[in-house]
């Protein structure tokens, strides 16, 4: 199947008729939105640090992505704002992601679901 996906791919055909053809060869049916690429999904928590004197509270989001790239994600939502940008990787599914913008530091924790 995978073989003959490829056949049709490299013979320039779109997705839906890499799909209808795939179906007619071999009994499987499936829509073509089916047939792309599944990009990663992470569950993000981003943390916003409070520059307040005396409140130590930060604001805290949690959400869920698909990106293939943590770091570029990052980049893409913080457009213009970045001074500086770090990251390191714990462990395979994880990447930490810091931001300093403006003097306020900012953390993107993804984990890979």
């Amino acid at each position: 199947l995978v073989r003959y996906a490829a056949k049709l791919r490299d013979e320039g055909l779109t997705a839906g008729e890499m799909s209808d053809g795939i179906s007619e060869a071999y009994g499987a049916a499936f829509e073509s939105q089916t047939v792309r690429n599944k990009m990663k999904e992470y569950e993000v928590v981003w943390e916003i640090f409070n520059q307040c004197a005396n409140n130590q509270m930060r604001d805290v989001f949690i959400d869920e992505v698909e990106t293939d790239d943590p770091v570029e994600y990052v980049r893409s939502i913080m457009a213009g704002k970045i001074q500086e940008l770090t990251a390191d990787y714990p462990a395979p599914g994880r990447v930490n992601v810091y931001v300093n913008s403006a003097g306020t530091v900012q953390k993107f924790l993804f984990t890979e679901l």
